[in-house]
């Protein structure tokens, strides 16, 4: 993996995280879309556990 892929990627993820801790995305990803954006296992949580998930990993 190249050097600008990795910083890329890295950002991705930050902003990603930044947007489910801080300001909404779990409320939104809550449900049938968690499915989607984490995994099977997350179709029943509530947005504080999607939170916790995305702030744990």
């Amino acid at each position: 993996m190249s050097l600008p892929l990795w910083f890329l990627l890295f950002i991705l993820e930050s902003i990603y995280c930044w947007w489910v801790i801080g300001y909404g995305g779990a409320k939104w990803i809550e449900g049938w879309k968690s499915f989607f954006m984490i995994d099977w296992f997350a179709l029943d949580w509530t947005a504080e556990q999607i939170r916790l998930y995305v702030l744990i990993i």
